[in-house]
């Protein structure tokens, strides 16, 4: 594995013939090694480039965390509608993965809100892509998965924080057919929305909708997670990955049929960290305080 930590490693006459970029290597990591193969980690390229608020557009290299990108944008009253519940994975793993948030009916993938990007190609060298220069490159590196190069950096769109107080709604749902009617009936007017599923028991399960709240008449700050905290201060919903029934009525029984407004400390010893994963809240909830 390299770590190239600056522009000058990407060259064509140094730069190894099998080699394919890598983020955290937290999810799909291995699609960035392979016998003989180069993974280069893009860890060292995590600086936000630009800030442009009028134009509402951030441009940042492809190794920065979600983390630090969320408590850059939320002291600034602005937020990405797409995020994954992971913040510690890269901007660059998201374009390449092309990952949802939790809205995908709405606010659709992660490269709807990738203005342009930059990718280093040891044949082209480093080339401007958007959907406008090189459309169809653009679209295959968008979930091709380094395929196509190596992404440097990219603009992203962003959207003002309308509130630093979100309202989670948790909502039951009988069984799978009922959920579309249910969903349609509600997506309307939800920031964020999505739900979990036990198809063991006939798809039954529950809506999980995020709407922007009152802040009561004062703004407060929002409150961003801190990864090297010894206490994970942010709000979460203790959902488990493992797919299973237990799992799934727990989070069903946990808070079902209305909606809460909480900050919740979370220490690192947490009787919720007996789940395979702990879904942290995504969209404003990610990084905002709920009451």
């Amino acid at each position: 594995m390299r770590r190239p930590d600056r522009y000058l490693a990407f060259r064509a006459d140094d730069f190894p013939p099998t080699a394919i970029a890598r983020g955290a290597g937290l999810s799909y990591a291995a699609a960035s090694f392979a016998d003989g193969g180069t993974s280069l980690s893009m860890t060292e390229f995590s600086r936000i480039i630009q800030w442009d608020e009028e134009r509402a557009l951030i441009r940042v290299e492809a190794g920065i965390r979600l983390f630090d990108l969320f408590r850059f944008l939320a002291e600034r009253r602005h937020f990405l509608p797409i995020q994954p519940g992971h913040g510690l994975i890269t901007v660059g793993g998201c374009i390449a993965a092309n990952v949802h948030g939790k809205w995908g009916g709405g606010d659709t993938t992660f490269a709807s809100q990738v203005q342009s990007l930059r990718l280093f190609h040891p044949s082209h060298g480093i080339v401007e892509l958007s959907d406008t220069e090189l459309p169809d490159v653009f679209n295959l590196t968008c979930g091709g998965y380094g395929l196509t190069g190596v992404i440097l950096d990219a603009t992203l769109r962003v959207k003002p924080l309308n509130s630093s107080v979100c309202k989670v709604q948790f909502i039951e749902i009988d069984d799978l057919d009922g959920s579309a009617a249910k969903i349609t009936e509600i997506a309307t007017c939800s920031a964020f929305l999505y739900t979990w599923h036990d198809f063991s028991r006939r798809g039954n399960g529950h809506a999980v909708r995020i709407d922007f709240a009152d802040e009561g008449g004062r703004a407060r700050r929002p409150l961003v997670p801190n990864p090297k905290s010894p206490r994970r201060s942010f709000p979460f919903c203790a959902y488990s990955g493992s797919r299973s029934r237990r799992s799934i009525t727990s989070t069903k029984n946990f808070k079902c049929g209305g909606a809460s407004r909480f900050p919740i400390s979370l220490p690192r010893s947490s009787p919720f960290m007996h789940f395979s994963s702990i879904f942290v809240c995504s969209g404003p909830a990610a990084f905002i305080r709920i009451r």
